[in-house]
């Protein structure tokens, strides 16, 4: 598992990074206005649409092929991919005709605060975006399907793409003045972003075959599973139209975007440390879980768990000490002033905390639907949202736009708590107070890794972003150093699987022959 989810991080930096130099140029040529807010709400539109049945059945994809894997062979679990692909096509269209016909009242519903042109522009936008669903169900079993067979670097790869895509169409979009170029835009970026997927599917001895077949026992057993996953994305999109529906009503230009950029900056932790760790470790927690391993499969979910709080708490403590310096480099440029800067970085110092929870949940929830228990995360869920949800209105009356990241990382660490319980009683102890001292040692170097590079930010003698990343590299420095000689066992085994890959890429550039 190391040395695939270094790998995975790696290419999921290259990606993050692409998609923060396209919100560095967002930024700069539409600031925190009405475009972006737009722009926002439409894809939230799409992503809703479509996301809480694609992201449930692809949860329970993994499980359900490798039981028709083992009970009647890979030949029967392939038929079983296609037959799911070409449903979840059907329905797409279904749901893509109701979004369109009612995309006024759903608009209204989700950004509650726009008025005139604003509205009817992100009406028009978002007609056009919601095609973008077609290519989420034509290729959306193909990510989980290649992560069985290995291919974990075509799907992490597909995301640089798709953002050169969507620069491209941000700078025409601006050349022209249209907010029709934007939004094809997008939905070639999705389109295009899986030219990869043929030749790794062919690669990966898959061929698909176009049927339907409704009946089919294990499409209704995917089903079933899958609908308390959907109830609980659905849960979690209601919390996502409250906080932006009441962004867009206390700040009505900007509102909406200024809580995007803060949450994209921590996205790129989201992405590259916790989704990389359970993109590499779900396969096989499905798999233990289906052997009835259940030791392994424990210890495996606590080796994942440390492995993301080893890169996740150093990297949220970065990001409240050095928030605005940030949130400057990535964003405050042109359209994007000071103010907007300030605001944002606010809201990020809010949510940073958050990502610490989001490394339990995550990967809990992965363990859960491994153990074929999709309603228990469900429940958990709506606990979580509606805690959140209440605290939105009582901290926003205070707080603005923080008090909506507070509540939102405030349901974070509730839902940590309850899923946590829910384990217990269902496995067992995962024994977390054997962890307890590898917690507190990572805590407490991140600490001192956060008051040193600050200590050094203050001090040193540049100016600008040369001083914060002579300060980061200072801090990261640090943080090596210390965990390097802490005893924590993670580390070691992230230190052994890195020398593995290393020696093996020497071993096999020593025995190529010369030409």
């Amino acid at each position: 598992m190391g040395s695939i989810t270094v790998q995975l991080m790696f290419i999921t930096i290259l990606s993050k990074l692409s998609g923060f130099l396209r919100e560095s140029i967002f930024a700069a040529l539409y600031g925190a206005g009405p475009v972006k807010d737009i722009f926002v709400t439409s894809t939230t539109i799409a992503s809703m649409a479509f996301g809480f049945l694609f992201v449930s059945l692809e949860s329970c994809f993994i499980p359900i092929y490798n039981k028709v894997r083992k009970e009647k062979g890979r030949e029967q679990a392939d038929l079983l991919t296609a037959n799911i692909t070409n449903v979840i096509i059907l329905l797409v269209t279904g749901i893509i005709l109701f979004c369109f016909l009612l995309m006024k009242p759903i608009v209204s519903l989700v950004a509650a605060g726009f008025q005139g042109q604003q509205f009817e522009e992100a009406v028009k936008f978002s007609r056009i975006v919601i095609f973008e669903l077609y290519f989420w169900a034509s290729f959306g079993f193909m990510v989980p399907y290649l992560n069985i067979y290995g291919n974990f670097r075509v799907p992490a790869s597909i995301g640089i793409l798709m953002n050169v895509i969507l620069i491209l169409a941000l700078f025409l979009s601006a050349r022209f003045n249209s907010l029709l170029v934007l939004a094809l835009g997008g939905v070639a970026s999705e389109g295009l972003k899986f030219i990869f997927f043929p030749r790794a599917l062919r690669k990966a001895g898959y061929k698909h075959r176009f049927f339907v077949d409704f009946k089919d026992p294990y499409v209704k057993e995917a089903v079933t599973m899958a609908i308390p996953v959907m109830i609980s994305i659905l849960v979690n999109d209601i919390s996502v139209i409250i906080d932006q529906s009441m962004a867009s009503y206390l700040m009505p230009v900007g509102g909406v975007s200024t809580i995007n950029y803060a949450n994209m900056v921590n996205q790129i932790i989201y992405g590259v440390v916790i989704v990389s760790i359970m993109t590499a470790t779900y396969p096989r927690m499905s798999s233990l879980a289906q052997e009835g391993k259940m030791d392994k499969l424990k210890k495996l979910t606590l080796r994942s768990i440390n492995i993301g709080l080893i890169l996740v708490i150093p990297a949220a403590i970065g990001l409240m000490f050095f928030a605005r310096p940030v949130i400057s480099l990535f964003f405050e440029r042109k359209a994007f002033d000071a103010e907007s800067a300030r605001l944002t970085a606010q809201i990020l110092f809010c949510y940073a905390p958050g990502l610490i929870a989001l490394v339990f949940t995550s990967i809990f929830n992965r363990l859960f639907y491994a153990l074929s228990d999709t309603k228990s995360p469900v429940k958990i869920a709506g606990v979580q949202v509606g805690v959140a949800v209440i605290l939105n209105f009582i901290l926003s009356r205070f707080l603005g736009l923080m008090g909506l990241a507070i509540a939102t990382t405030v349901g974070n660490y509730i839902g940590v708590l309850l899923l946590y319980k829910s384990l217990r009683g269902k496995i067992g102890s995962l024994d977390f107070r054997a962890n307890a001292i590898s917690f507190l040692k990572i805590m407490g170097i991140s600490l001192v890794m956060g008051f040193i590079a600050h200590w050094a930010y203050g001090v040193l003698p540049f100016s600008g972003n040369l001083k914060l990343l002579v300060s980061v590299i200072i801090g990261a420095l640090t943080y090596t150093g210390l965990v390097l000689v802490s005893g924590i066992p993670e580390v070691a085994y992230l230190v052994d699987s890195l020398k593995k890959k290393l020696n093996k890429k020497k071993g096999k550039s020593s025995t190529t022959p010369l030409p």
